[in-house]
């Protein structure tokens, strides 16, 4: 017994020791403008794996950035890790290594956080234990020279996330589409649904029809004029787990239609916001 307590002792020491040499290398790392910010998604894999903490020097100028540089910068309300893939008068064009196409818009110098400079792998796990909520904006914008009317189907890559957004699991996940979301404004998925129903609580422009001809889909109740964009479908997923090794990396797949505001027809019939439903029915050839 006297041998077991003496090795607890030993173990709460090198323990202690750890946590005291880790809070003195991470004091200096902040003195001198470093600063670790955990990993949530795949993007940058196989470099730097989900859950690692990025250090980011944010002493490193905007102007210092090259090409193959991983940088830290600001998309909207997230904080992103790609790869500056090219570097002009218009700013720095990035990429995570694990995509297959650039990111949309370019970073700016207002953006810009900093340079990582190192990471290590797994540690970030523990930094986003329990609750997360990411930024997850979903729109669609018309790129198109007509008025159309627009629909969206919407799932998730990891069929787990199915469980995590029902109201019966330990881990949960949770949807809004407000911009700058409370507690009440987060839903499990299928609550999410029926308060986007027609009659449902949601005041949102999308509705989401259940079942029939229509059913399955998210349609847009306004139209959508050349160039321009819908209110977000969705803004935020928070999450909340048990155990830090029960997060995952997930994709929101969502899939999008349009059908022009003009029938095609010898009436060549215009429809209006109202007529929505119609101008579906009619496209898909569902009887009214």
């Amino acid at each position: 017994m006297k041998t077991a307590g003496k090795l607890l002792i030993v173990v709460y020491h090198i323990i202690s020791y750890a946590i005291i040499a880790a809070a003195v290398v991470l004091g200096g790392l902040f003195l001198i403008g470093i600063r670790p910010y955990a990993v949530k998604t795949g993007s940058m894999e196989p470099a730097i794996q989900t859950g690692s903490v990025c250090f980011v020097d944010q002493r490193v100028k905007f102007e210092e950035i090259r090409e193959g540089d991983i940088i830290a910068f600001k998309a909207g309300e997230m904080l992103v890790t790609h790869r500056a893939v090219g570097v002009d008068g218009d700013g720095i064009t990035t990429r995570g290594d694990a995509n297959n196409t650039d990111d949309a818009a370019k970073v700016t110098k207002e953006g810009f956080i900093g340079k990582t400079v190192f990471w290590l792998p797994h540690i970030g796990r523990i930094m986003l234990y329990g609750h997360t909520s990411d930024g997850k904006i979903i729109l669609v914008k018309n790129t198109g020279t007509a008025d159309c009317f627009v629909r969206m189907y919407i799932e998730f890559s990891d069929s787990r996330m199915t469980e995590l957004l029902s109201d019966d699991t330990t881990n949960r996940a949770e949807v809004s589409d407000k911009e700058n979301p409370t507690n009440n404004d987060f839903y499990s998925w299928a609550d999410f649904k029926s308060a986007h129903e027609e009659g449902g609580s949601s005041s949102s422009k999308w509705v989401y029809v259940p079942n029939g001809g229509l059913g399955g889909y998210f349609y847009y109740t306004e139209i959508l004029a050349p160039n321009a964009e819908t209110e977000p479908i969705i803004t935020k997923i928070r999450t909340d787990y048990e155990n830090y090794y029960d997060i995952s990396d997930f994709e929101v797949i969502a899939y999008s239609e349009t059908v022009q505001t003009t029938e095609i027809n010898a009436n060549g019939t215009v429809y209006t916001d109202a007529q929505w439903q119609t101008a579906w029915k009619s496209f898909l050839r569902i009887s009214p």
